[in-house]
């Protein structure tokens, strides 16, 4: 049983409900329908904000419903022309993205001459809804299905080419989403469809329904096309979660939720107390080192080749010195490459294995290569979405290197939400500069400064645990580091030095508390 179905049986019995935070989102009203919600309490309330965002976003990938299409036709078609079906699809197989394309058109290619030769294709969906359920069993009837799911198939395949011809991560206008599917027997034969095979999804109706909903959509939702789907995504989700809130007592708990007043604002919760502990881990077993002459990350123009050679240059002395297991992380899989090639080049200097996590890498693999890490030692190369919630304690990692401060790049859904919160400050009275600096401050540095706190979250994990965070990113020393303590991300000091200090200062610090 799946965990959604799970949690919607258990949810009418128990009276402590765990969860995650879109299973909540989605069953919450069955939830208070049996009974009243009292208290919630949100675990790792720092990724609060994305999972509902996630939950709320409406994604309409027209590949999803020509697959169903496809298997409709074929399980309807008759033997005969199942023969010739069967072939075509052995002729692609394996079937890969390169070839899908090929194979849907000439798979409906097989369809179109079959149904042409006995009927009008345009009318066999008028056919279906005039006879209904008496002409689906009949000789005739199986043409009528295949017409119709064909017709279906040419309107669906317009949209999907429309929406390939919109530029990737470029917002779009209400005016240019004007879908639409004439054909209300689609619905009726994947009904049918379902019930015969027992199946329990219905992604053709959930299709026509997602491109329905684009005419009500509000403004809160910025709409682009990313990969072959497009993306419908609320900009704001507070919201959506004080609706989820209701009248019950909610607790955020996170050791990492950075600037309380603007994780309130966001999530739903704009007045509250507050209750901040000490972090159990020894202090004095940790330093977090600022590089005055690191790289300036921001790449500008013709200058990202250079930046990038001596940011590699950098870390590679810093892994040579420090000669301890180490996990670099970056922003980019592009940044990644680049070092990785660097320090292969260079690897009979470090004499240490290089681990690199790939971006097609799931979470299994991700878990296998940190076990490996772990247990063989050397220098992990990853990027800031693997250093989320990893634990590697003790002298299996003793340094963290973060190449990158990792500014988001801008998106639709970012640049609108900018926009719009610039547009309530302006409101309240804030000068345009002022506006513009908070709406920076609460939508990239927040994305950012949260990134960091996880990123140096992950060196001490125990007690015992001790190592060095050095921050490459010359723009963490220049005003970035000051900013997050100025408010309320970075609660800990952090000393600055050059790259020639560090390198006589991080083996002395390694050595003091080695085996102790």
């Amino acid at each position: 049983i799946c965990d959604y179905q799970k949690s919607k049986i258990e949810c009418l019995e128990g009276d402590i409900l765990v969860m995650n935070n879109s299973i909540f989102y989605h069953i919450k009203e069955e939830i208070d329908a049996n009974r009243k919600t009292e208290v919630i309490i949100c675990d790792e309330a720092h990724k609060l904000e994305k999972s509902i965002r996630n939950s709320a976003t409406v994604e309409i990938n027209p590949e999803m419903a020509l697959r169903r299409l496809r298997a409709m036709a074929y399980y309807f078609a008759p033997s005969t022309l199942k023969k010739y079906l069967k072939r075509v699809r052995e002729r692609y197989s394996p079937l890969d993205v390169d070839k899908l394309e090929k194979y849907d058109r000439d798979f409906w290619s097989i369809v179109e001459r079959y149904v042409s030769g006995h009927l009008d294709i345009e009318g066999c969906k008028d056919i279906l809804l005039y006879y209904g359920e008496e002409i689906l069993e009949t000789s005739k009837g199986r043409v009528v299905i295949l017409g119709t799911l064909l017709d279906g198939y040419y309107q669906i395949r317009d949209i999907k080419d429309k929406i390939l011809s919109f530029e990737e991560n470029r917002e779009l206008e209400r005016e240019e989403l004007r879908f639409t599917v004439d054909n209300r027997a689609l619905v009726y034969l994947e009904y049918h469809y379902v019930y015969e095979k027992r199946l329990p999804d219905m992604p053709l109706t959930d299709f026509l329904d997602r491109i329905g909903s684009l005419e009500v959509i509000d403004d809160n939702f910025v709409i682009y096309r990313s990969g072959k789907s497009l993306l419908c995504v609320p900009v704001l989700v507070s919201s959506y979660l004080k609706r989820l809130y209701d009248d019950a007592t909610v607790i955020h708990c996170s050791a990492t939720i950075g600037n309380l007043k603007i994780h309130g604002l966001k999530t739903g919760v704009e007045s509250f107390d507050t209750l901040v502990l000490d972090s159990p881990f020894p202090k004095e077993r940790r330093r977090i080192i600022a590089l005055t002459d690191g790289v300036n990350m921001k790449y500008q123009g013709t200058d990202r080749d250079l930046k990038r050679r001596r940011a590699n240059e950098n870390i590679f002395r810093l892994l040579r010195s420090a000669n301890a297991n180490t996990l670099v992380l970056f922003r980019s899989f592009e940044d990644l490459e680049s070092t990785y090639n660097y320090l292969l080049a260079r690897s009979p200097e470090l004499k240490k294995k290089i681990f690199c996590y790939q971006p097609d890498m799931n979470g299994r693999d991700a878990k296998i290569l940190k076990e490996r890490f772990e247990r063989e030692g050397g220098i992990l190369l990853a990027t800031g979405r693997f250093a989320e919630g990893v634990d590697i304690p003790g002298e299996a990692l003793t340094m963290v290197i973060i190449d990158s401060l990792p500014f988001p790049v801008p998106t639709p859904l970012l640049n609108r939400e900018q926009k719009l919160i610039k547009e309530r400050l302006l409101k309240k009275g804030l000068d345009p500069k002022s506006a513009h600096w908070m709406s920076f401050l609460m939508t990239s540095f927040h994305i950012m400064a949260s990134s960091v706190i996880q990123m140096i979250g992950r060196l001490i994990r125990t007690e015992r645990d001790y190592g060095v965070v050095v921050i490459q990113d010359k723009r963490f020393y220049q005003w970035v580091g000051e900013e997050m303590k100025k408010r309320g991300y970075l609660k800990d000091q952090y000393i600055s030095m050059s790259l020639s200090s560090a390198l006589e200062y991080i083996p002395r610090f390694l050595k003091r508390f080695k085996s102790n």
